[in-house]
Parts: C-alpha cells; structure tokens; sequence
C-alpha cells in the first residue's frame, strides 16, 4: 500500500489532492464498483469528524482535513481510493456465514454488535409505543426484553425493520443488508464480521490518539478536551486551555456583529458558555438585533443555533441577554419564546396530576391572536385522556417570558 506523505494544507501539491465531502463520496463509490460491501451512499458527507478526526470506511480512517475559515472540510483523495480498494479486496464469500451475536455488545462505542442489537430493541419499543403490545397490555408481555421466534423483540416484524433500520451507517457501510435469519440465529457474512471487528479496533485506536492533550501530553477524557479551531479539531485539557486562551470580560457587548467578526478572532478567546474552559470558535450573535453575545465553541454555538431547547442550559438567558436590545427591551429571540412556554406549562400541569411521573409538552402552536397551545402528554394520567391541548393566552405567555427576564436581571444585580 502506498505510504501517505505527511499533510499540510499550505502545500500546493497536496490542496491539489483535497477532495469536498460530495467529491469524495462520489470517488469512493467509483472507485469500489463491484464490491459487494454494502457502501453508504452518504457515508463521507454527513459523518462527523470531531470524535477522532477521521471518518471510517471499514477499517480504513479517513482523514478530515479543514480546509478554509468557513469550516469547509475535505479528504485526501489517496485514502478515499485506498479505503475503496481495501473493501474490493475483501474475500467475500455469502454462504460462509457466522453468528452475529447482535444482543451481546457491551454497549460502549465502537460495537457494532451492540449498536445492530439496540437499534432492534429501539424500534421494538417504538413501534409498541404507537400500536400497543401484540401481547395485551405493556405490563402482560413476557417478550419485551427478549426474542420471539423471528429472531426480533416483540412488537417488530421483519419488514418493519428492514425497512427502518437497512439505512444504519456503520464504519460506512449497511450492515442490516447482509443479516439472515436461519430460523434460530441471525447470521453475517464472516468476511463482514471480521471488518467490522477490525473496524472497532481501528476507532478505539484513533479515540485513544484523540484523548491526549497536544499541550502536557497527558491522556484523559477526549469528550472534554476536544474544540474545533480554524485548523481542526484539537484536543486540549482545561489547564492547558485555561493558560492559552483568554476570557471573555463581556467588552464587546452592544458591538455590531459584522463589524466584530471582521476584526477580532473569536478563537483567541474561552467559550463563554462551557462549565470547563473551552476554546472559542464562533462569534455568537442576536439575529434579531445583529450585536454580538459573545465567543462560543462550535458545540455551544450548534446547541443554540438549532434551537435544542437551549433555555434549559444553566446560564444560556443570561447569554442571550449579551444582546443589549433584548436586554433593554426586556425580550429573548423569537424561537426561544416557544421553549419557555413549553417549559411554563408542563410545570403547570406537572403540579395539578398528582401521578404525573413524567409530563411532557409538544411544539408551541401560535394561534393569530398569539395565543400559545402545545399537546400535554402524561403516560401516568389518572384517567384518559392521557394527551391533550393546552392553551397560554398572548398576555398570559408575555407575562411568563418578562418574569423569567426579571428573574435572571434581578440575580445579576444582587
């Protein structure tokens, strides 16, 4: 196999060899016409690279390579058409088949047996959820946590899960494609087995690479020490971080967002947000108002940006208050209100079921008139119906957002 040079972006003749995510996919699946791997057909353009840097193509690790400030990432055509030739060359043989033993993972990444086997059980539970248990009633069946003669949990027949689960990604390959029920086992393709094996072998090695801080070289846990720069992911401890990276004193704040990220570097200074220092990547904004809230990482950046019921989040009114125009006008961004409704209300009718357990509350429906309704559910209801709609009028849902403000300016001035 051809020895890769070492990689830098700044050099002409390997930038030459960078490949965007859709090129790459398009190479990869070119490049290994004929084998009879199951390949993604996505595999190289949604995966994540933050775990370890790389994405994976069976055993072969594909590396990610940042390529502008934009984020863009790209992949050196090199690997991708090794990693195809890798998965030609496996000997590959369908009547040569093994137990796959999808229920015995240890259920700690990477097990691909673990992962195939929960994704069974999920499904299962799911699908009981919504149609009830062909047993009776959820506390009658014998089966939930076992298998029934097809080799499934109760509840999911086999085209059921087929159909759901034959578009599982693992180490960029379908590996539902090749499972086969002999009547009292399923079975994989040894050949298949023993990728996939490797493949777990090759994400812990990398993992265990991604763990070691690049400032003190000591090992630790890489969930906390991995941040994405403007030339990738890099893994950092909190004391290393702390000593590189300065804080954000709030000197920005009522700054103009264009003219901020044109002229200061979000990545000199800590998120803001994260409870262990963190570097920044992003400057985060008010896209309400345009004015800048403060240095984020790009994790924090996304739980924000997406809407992940970010309210939640210990700190994250204050952040949003950063903007001095929702601060003056005593306001959040428009997409927040709804989390702060449906947070309103499920407390309301937590208090009033006296078996509540668990009370969930639905997307918020604004009616013209602004008032609020969202679905109640609380699976422990004395009596049906265990859903229903809830209703917040407009005068009674600004009510709860001022209070929440004024809750969190009053704590900043005590």
């Amino acid at each position: 196999m051809e020895r890769l040079e070492p990689l830098s972006v700044a050099s002409a003749n390997i930038r030459s060899m960078l490949m965007t995510r859709k090129t790459a996919q398009i190479t990869l699946l070119d490049a290994a016409a004929g084998c009879e791997i199951p390949i993604a057909p996505d595999a190289l353009e949604h995966g994540w690279l933050g775990e370890n840097g790389h994405l994976f193509i069976g055993a072969s690790a594909l590396r990610g390579i940042k390529y502008n400030k934009q984020g863009q990432w790209r992949f050196d055509e090199r690997e991708v058409r090794q990693a195809a030739q890798a998965l030609v060359q496996v000997k590959w043989n369908p009547d040569d088949l093994v137990d796959a033993w999808l229920f015995t993972g240890q259920e700690e990444w990477p097990d691909w047996r673990a992962i195939a086997g929960s994704t069974m059980t999920s499904k299962a539970l799911s699908t009981r959820e919504r149609d009830g248990c062909p047993c009776g009633p959820p506390d009658t069946c014998r089966r939930s946590s076992g298998l029934l003669e097809n080799g499934l949990p109760c509840g999911l027949t086999e085209d059921a899960f087929r159909e759901t689960c034959a578009r599982l990604v693992i180490a960029g390959t379908l590996p539902f494609a090749a499972l086969t029920w002999n009547g009292k086992k399923w079975l994989v393709p040894r050949a298949y087995a023993v990728l996939l094996d490797q493949w777990e072998e090759a994400v812990r090695e990398k993992n265990e690479k991604a763990s070691i801080c690049t400032g003190c070289g000591k090992s630790g846990e890489r969930w906390e020490r991995r941040s994405s720069g403007s030339n990738g992911w890099v893994t950092r401890c909190s004391k290393c971080t702390a000593a590189e990276f300065r804080p954000y004193t709030g000197h920005l704040r009522g700054s103009a967002y264009e003219s901020v990220r044109r002229t200061r570097r979000a990545d000199d200074y800590l998120c803001r947000l994260c409870t262990t220092p963190q570097r920044a990547y992003y400057w985060d904004h008010c896209h309400d108002h345009g004015l800048v809230r403060g240095p984020v990482c790009a994790s924090c950046n996304t739980f924000e940006g997406n809407g992940m019921v970010f309210v939640n989040r210990p700190g994250s009114v204050e952040h949003l208050l950063e903007c001095t125009s929702c601060r003056t006008q005593h306001t959040l961004p428009r997409r927040h209100h709804e989390d702060v409704i449906r947070n309103h209300l499920a407390a309301v009718h937590r208090r009033e079921c006296s078996r509540a357990g668990y009370v969930s509350a639905g997307p918020v429906r604004w009616q013209p008139d602004g008032t609020a309704v969202c679905e109640i559910g609380c699976p422990n209801h004395s009596r049906a119906p265990r859903r229903w709609d809830a209703e917040l009028p407009a005068t009674e849902a600004r009510e709860v957002l001022r209070e929440l403000i004024e809750k969190v300016l009053g704590s900043e001035n005590r």
